[in-house]
Formats: structure tokens, C-alpha cells, sequence
């Protein structure tokens, strides 16, 4: 495999359970989750190529990504999340959290970003067509595609890269109650030990990009760049841009302003922003009710205004942002589960 950049077939598919999530009718598509049983040898063999890659994958990955990391816990996330209101609420200033969902992540990911090869022009207008990506979102996907994938990017040998493609190559799933199979040319496997992997390299490129963008207009809050605890008095250490924790396809954008009025800048703008990149990359955000939300924390002058404003009687629930190409309606929230905890806009531990 790492010499020829060649996979045994056996290794490449397998069959595909739909296992009914227990909410919704039994009639419906969405209804079900997919899961792959595959080739235990295959993902043997997989972990070990993941194995080889992983430092440099650590070192590409962004800062606030959590998963996939080395003995990174996915409750930090959440401690994080808490930390920064906490902070914004020692400061008296106000704050905003954007969660952001994606709709069936693992499965939509176009491997022409990540992992070199050929792009397969029929697969990607299909799921374009799907997704319904409009003229504007196809000439920044098209720009994307142009680009060096994330595994150039990340600086991982040429042996190696040609390995990762092969395990993404000529893939295909099957049915219980069918004999045919059913050949996929996007998405991360899930299931499998790269699933992960390829989703992180992509979700790299996108909050970089994010980050940069923000920097640009002072829209990030800045932190010290501490490692490690220090109980002594010592030079603050350079800062860095906080986005927020991300853990796999769980964002929360974290932002703040010095007064409420700037905060529906500092929160308009960015969401506009990050929704607008994960739909050049051909990532859906889920907009229904939740899923993507935000929970608006005002403080100082004109608080009691901002919550007429959010929660009253003629409110719409709805944070309108607007988009390089069209508007985002997000569902704004008291609450929101995140990471297998509950962050409420109090920043109490209800």
C-alpha cells in the first residue's frame, strides 16, 4: 500500500447497516444513520498508514481543534466554552456563542481537497445539485479545488499521500438485500480509522481561512499563548487569535465586543463568514431548529433593549446574518447542548 499506492479490494468496502436513530418516522431517509462493517484486517492496516502520518497531521491541524489530538479529552471543549464566558463575564462585557452543525458531515467531504488525484466533474455536479450550491458557491468551490490539497499542504511525503488517496480510491459500500455494490467517490469512510483523519485535514483548511479572515477586521479575541500553568510572575507570553473548540464537525465560534451594539457586529459579520467558507467547500450548515444556534450573553448599557429585542413578543427567534451571496437566519437559543454538556447564556452550571 505505502509502496505502490495500491489497496486490496476487499479492504476498500463493505456492507452497510441503516440503523434507525429512534426520533423520526421510519419512512424517511434521514430517519437512519449508516453504519459500514468492513474488514477488520482493512482497518488494521489503515490505523498503521494513520499511525505514520499523525505527527505531521497534529502540527497542521488548527490550534482550537481538539479532535483527533493525542490525550485530548472531548469534555475540554466544553471547559473551554465555559472559560470564555467566564471571562466575559468577569471583563462586564458581552458575548456570543455560534454553534454550528453540519449535515451529514463525514459523508459530503470532496477528497479532491484532501487527498490529491483526479476530480471526478460528474460526482462533484451531483452533489452541487444536491446540496443546491448556487453560481457563487461553485466559483469559490472551483477556486478550492485549485488550490493544493490539505495533504500538500500539510507537508506529508509523496509515498504517503499516495497511499491515503489509494484508501480513498474505488471505494463502494453493499446492501444486505442486494447483490450489487454501490462505488462512492466522496466522503471520509466513516467508520474507518481515517474517517477522522480526512474530515480534520478539511476542517484545518477551513478555520484557517476563517481566522485569517477575522484577524483582517479585529473581530477575534486574543489570548496569551501559555502552554502550561506558570504560578509565578512572568512576562505575559505573545497572544494568540481564540476562534473557539472544535471537535471534529462540533464549532463553537466564540466572540465578544466591548458593548452590545458592537456585538451584533462582531457577531453578524463572522457568522455571515464562516457559513459563507463551509459552503464554498461543499459543507451544508444545518440551519433547523436545533442544530445551528446562538446563544447572545448581553451585558452593560442597553441590555434590557438586547433582550426585548432577542426575546420579545416580536421577535422572530432568529439572528439574521448576511452572507456573501445570500442570508442566514440562526435560531437564537437560551441553551444549547455542546460536547455532552449543557452551556446556558447565564454561565451557570445549570
Amino acid at each position: 500500500t505505502c509502496a505502490h499506492g495500491q489497496e486490496a479490494i476487499a479492504h476498500k468496502g463493505g456492507i452497510l447497516l441503516p440503523i434507525w436513530k429512534g426520533k423520526l418516522l421510519k419512512d424517511q431517509c434521514s430517519a437512519f444513520r449508516s453504519i459500514l462493517l468492513s474488514s477488520c484486517l482493512g482497518k488494521v492496516m489503515h490505523k498503521a498508514v494513520r499511525t505514520k502520518q499523525l505527527d505531521l497531521y497534529q502540527q497542521f491541524l488548527h490550534r482550537q481543534q481538539l479532535g483527533g489530538r493525542r490525550g485530548v479529552p472531548v469534555t475540554l471543549g466544553g471547559h473551554q466554552v465555559r472559560a470564555f464566558q467566564r471571562l466575559c463575564a468577569q471583563n462586564g462585557k458581552p458575548s456570543a456563542l455560534l454553534f454550528i452543525d453540519l449535515q451529514e458531515a463525514f459523508y459530503r467531504v470532496l477528497r479532491p481537497l484532501v487527498v490529491d488525484g483526479p476530480i471526478d466533474d460528474a460526482s462533484i455536479a451531483a452533489m452541487a445539485a444536491r446540496i443546491g450550491l448556487d453560481k457563487g458557491f461553485m466559483h469559490d468551490l472551483h477556486c478550492a479545488l485549485q488550490q493544493p490539497s490539505a495533504l500538500e499542504e500539510a507537508g506529508i511525503p509523496c509515498h504517503l499521500r499516495r497511499a491515503i488517496r489509494a484508501l480513498h480510491t474505488d471505494t463502494y459500500f453493499k446492501l444486505p438485500t442486494q447483490g450489487d455494490q454501490v462505488v462512492t467517490h466522496i466522503g471520509t469512510r466513516p467508520g474507518d480509522s481515517f474517517a477522522d483523519v480526512i474530515f480534520g485535514y478539511l476542517m484545518a483548511k477551513v478555520l484557517t481561512k476563517f481566522q485569517h479572515a477575522m484577524e483582517a477586521q479585529g473581530l477575534l479575541l486574543h489570548l496569551p499563548a501559555a502552554d502550561t500553568l506558570s504560578f509565578e510572575e512572568t512576562p505575559l507570553p505573545d497572544t494568540i487569535p481564540f476562534v473557539g473548540p472544535c471537535w471534529m464537525d462540533d464549532l463553537c465560534v466564540c466572540l465578544t465586543a466591548d458593548t452590545n451594539i458592537a456585538l451584533q457586529s462582531a457577531l453578524g459579520v463572522p457568522t455571515g463568514q464562516i457559513l459563507d467558507i463551509f459552503k464554498s467547500y461543499a459543507m451544508t450548515p444545518n440551519l433547523q431548529p436545533g442544530k445551528t444556534a446562538v446563544i447572545i450573553s448581553p451585558r452593560g448599557p442597553g441590555t434590557n433593549k438586547w433582550k426585548k429585542r432577542i426575546f420579545g413578543p416580536l421577535a422572530d427567534g432568529n439572528f439574521l446574518s448576511l452572507g456573501e451571496h445570500h442570508p442566514y437566519k440562526v435560531p437564537v437559543v437560551t441553551e444549547y447542548t455542546h460536547l455532552g454538556g449543557k452551556v446556558h447564556f447565564s454561565t451557570k452550571l445549570r
